[in-house]
């Protein structure tokens, strides 16, 4: 049975789709396609082919904006990433995540990426201006989709009638 919990993935992993120049792309293309015969059989199953050349166009390429933070401005770099500087700069209107105010659903296999995860959230909320609490962790019987939408279910009313509780 496959799992539908859903991994957390490591900070320092690359992402998965790098930026590439045009030429890069279209030589990974051509080299995939023409030893993949897998793939030009899924092709002509649909009618469809891929031809050895591509079709060249002009398009219009738009300065790189300046990204506002908190406390200062970031030139913003032609490959439109500033990730770095979002994880380190203070934010212009900060929201704190209370103690016990949020929720961290996971699976009895995923306890250490929660816990890995909510000192990931401590230490960039840190660096960023957000004050953010303790979690309420909540340790699944078994990763099957129902169970996370019950217990999101129970834990969102619960929350929900504490509220108006306290008013």
């Amino acid at each position: 049975m496959a799992s539908a919990a859903v991994r957390l993935p490591s900070l320092n992993m690359p992402p998965k789709h790098p930026a590439v120049s045009p030429s890069v792309a279209t030589k990974t293309r051509k080299s995939y396609s023409r030893k993949n015969e897998e793939a030009h059989k899924i092709l002509a199953d649909w009618g469809l082919s891929l031809q050895d050349n591509s079709l060249p166009f002009e398009g219009h390429i738009c300065a790189p904006e300046t990204i506002i933070f908190g406390s200062q401005e970031v030139a913003g770099s032609q490959l439109a990433d500033w990730g770095r500087e979002s994880s380190r700069e203070k934010v212009i209107m900060p929201v704190d995540l209370m103690p016990r105010r949020w929720l961290v659903i996971f699976s009895p296999r995923d306890q250490e990426c929660a816990r890995n995860f909510c000192n990931m959230m401590r230490t960039v909320g840190r660096s960023i201006g957000i004050q953010v609490g303790e979690p309420l962790m909540v340790q699944l019987h078994d990763d099957r989709t129902e169970s996370y939408v019950v217990t999101l279910k129970q834990q969102y009313h619960s929350q929900l009638y504490n509220h108006f509780q306290k008013e």
